[in-house]
């Protein structure tokens, strides 16, 4: 169901924005799950030579319309932002702002940097310039890439969308050993390693559980390389979390 709130006034425009982003985010985790439970096949080879079983993995890629749902998603979520700082200017002044947005700056604010900070949110309240200036990726703790800021991590895979697809692929996690299957009395656990491969992975098993198949459980990552960015379907959740449960409420509370 969409989210909703109570009091969604001076942000209602940006709600429904969420709203729609949480249809996207129903209809993704649902493409998602329908992907994951056919998403490989195994087969397995033992190799007496090496004392060993290879469990090749045959991995299937999510089809195109999985990035076409996360795009829609990502540009629902990131105009919610713009939109509700468009509102709170126009709620306090009265005035259609035409440069208003929500800004994203990755460094911190020189004096140029500056003056567009303050172009984009000329109008608000200063508590909520306060707010949202304290949530810049630069204020991130010391030490953490920019990948741990949720906001950074929503403009840039939206900022990559309106020109390029974002990067979306499956991957594998492999069950611990305990995970394997019945225990063997005085048997040795289980060695496995992993190998990828132009089809999938090859699982490679060794020890007195290597003939139990081991547990593989396929996943979705969303992201870019390049930037840093791998998120499961869980985290993309968490960024809709980020704007309507944290961003949102707060910038409501400094409305005036």
């Amino acid at each position: 169901m969409p989210h909703e709130t109570a009091e969604p006034y001076p942000l209602t425009n940006a709600y429904w924005k969420t709203q729609r982003a949480q249809c996207h985010l129903d209809d993704l985790r649902e493409a998602v799950s329908t992907f994951c439970a056919d998403a490989h096949t195994v087969t397995s080879e033992e190799e007496l030579e090496r004392d060993q079983v290879r469990y090749r993995v045959y991995l299937k890629q999510p089809h195109v319309s999985v990035y076409l749902i996360c795009g829609d998603f990502l540009q629902c979520l990131r105009t919610a932002l713009d939109q509700a700082v468009w509102s709170l200017i126009n709620h306090r002044t009265g005035i259609d702002s035409e440069d208003s947005e929500f800004p994203v700056f990755e460094k911190s604010l020189n004096s140029d940097m500056q003056r567009k900070f303050n172009k984009k949110t000329v109008g608000l309240s200063d508590p909520a310039i306060i707010y949202i200036e304290s949530i810049q990726p630069y204020n991130r703790p010391a030490g953490l890439p920019l990948s741990t800021s949720r906001l950074w991590c929503l403009h840039e895979l939206n900022r990559i969308d309106k020109h390029r697809r974002i990067s979306v692929h499956a991957q594998i996690s492999l069950a611990s050993q305990d995970q394997f299957g019945f225990v063997v009395p005085g048997a040795d656990c289980a060695e496995v390693s992993e190998e990828r491969t132009d089809y999938g992975y090859d699982v490679v098993c060794r020890g007195g559980y290597k003939n139990l198949k081991p547990k593989i459980s396929p996943f979705v990552i969303f992201g870019e390389p390049k930037r840093g960015i791998f998120m499961d379907i869980e985290e993309i959740g968490q960024l809709y979390n980020f704007v309507t449960d944290e961003v949102l409420v707060a910038l409501a509370s400094r409305a005036k």
